[in-house]
């Protein structure tokens, strides 16, 4: 499997601008050497593929495990579809697990890749490695017609509605990212409540020293408030006005991500902005930019605002919940005064924030 980029016909125009501008870029990056341009560890975003297409910096995503001795399926300049972690490396075996009707499943790996145990830690192992030899990943991922590899979340982020369906948080927090250009993070909240919540930020500006996100609105997040008609330069503007301008764009926003729902059960019936976005200093995102578990215990918490009237309580703990570590207490205290959409009555315990090995906000694309 070659990680060159393969000779082909291509138009004029390319070639003048690789000469011109492309060649220049990579120039000034230091990278006029590099042939192939790989990521891993973490998922690169749509937005960001994108972004470094333009500059005729392809990067290819791999995909594996620390128990599958690194790369279980890698993308290259022959093989490479946007948001997909390419095709299987030959010799490697693949397999979907336990499928749902969309073909999405539990991503298993067979080979002479796949390690042998966990040192001292049979138990762990024989839970990790079934009888067959096949290694179980946790996560969750499908594949297109064409043989490319997407992995689409965790299996432990699943959130089970009281109804019983399965819901995954990560496409519908993408989509919600994609159809309102002004939110920064959105977090699905609905483990066996009777419908989902969603929880936003709002792009900010961040300390350009610690990092951390200020109040004040991003310049792509004030161009679109602009673009509204509104005035407002800060998150708290915003939030405590409820303006009606932003509010009524992201409403809209809401209501054509939930067309797109395959179920009533995976529509968004109410959202929350928070007056601060989502950091590493903050504690909600960790070292990868990647969303944090919220752990759960037993004390209530009341949403004392007038639009949010009932007690935040886990159903199944008479005494309710509350939030670890406090500033994840703070940050639903915020939100609290600011509900649109029926009361926040459920806040899961373990995984509304996702973990940390959170995988790709995607859904898998259909085959054609």
């Amino acid at each position: 499997m070659s990680l060159a980029p393969r000779k082909r016909d291509l138009p004029l125009g390319y070639h003048v601008a690789k000469a011109l501008v492309y060649s220049r870029v990579r120039r000034s990056l230091g990278l006029e050497h590099c042939h192939a341009f790989l990521s891993g560890a973490a998922p690169l975003t749509e937005s960001t593929s994108e972004f470094f297409l333009s500059l005729d910096i392809p990067i290819g995503e791999n995909y594996g495990l620390s128990e599958s001795s690194g790369p279980h399926s890698i993308s290259t300049h022959s093989d490479y579809r946007i948001l997909s972690c390419g095709k299987i490396v030959s010799g490697c075996e693949n397999m979907l697990v336990q499928q749902n009707k969309d073909g999405t499943g539990e991503v298993c790996m067979w080979g002479r890749h796949i390690f042998m145990g966990y040192l001292d830690r049979e138990d762990t192992t024989l839970e990790t490695i079934d009888e067959d030899g096949w290694l179980h990943s946790g996560d969750l991922g499908c594949m297109d017609n064409q043989g490319f590899l997407f992995i689409t979340g965790r299996i432990k982020e699943i959130l089970i509605t009281a109804g019983g369906e399965n819901v995954a948080p990560v496409p519908i927090e993408n989509l919600v990212r994609e159809k309102i250009p002004i939110i920064s993070n959105a977090m699905l909240v609905g483990d066996r409540a009777k419908f989902l919540s969603i929880l936003l930020t709002l792009k900010c500006e961040t300390d350009q020293v610690s990092g951390a996100p200020l109040n004040k609105l991003s310049l792509e997040a004030i161009n679109f408030c602009r673009s509204l008609g509104s005035q407002a330069d800060t998150v708290t503007e915003i939030v405590r006005q409820q303006d009606p301008l932003i509010y009524e764009a992201i409403q809209q926003g809401i209501d054509a991500v939930n067309l797109e729902a395959t179920s009533e059960a995976q529509r968004i019936h109410k959202w929350v902005i928070l007056e601060k976005d989502f950091s590493i200093q903050g504690g909600e995102l960790g070292v990868w930019s990647l969303l944090h578990s919220w752990s759960v215990s037993g004390q209530p918490h009341s949403a004392s605002s007038a639009s949010c009237k009932e007690e935040v309580c886990d159903p199944r703990a008479q005494d309710g919940i509350f939030l670890k570590p406090p500033r994840s207490l703070a940050c639903l205290e915020r939100a609290s005064g600011h509900v649109l959409g029926p009361p926040l009555h459920h806040v899961s315990p373990m995984g509304i924030l996702g973990s940390a090995s959170r995988e790709r906000a995607f859904s898998c694309p259909q085959a054609t």
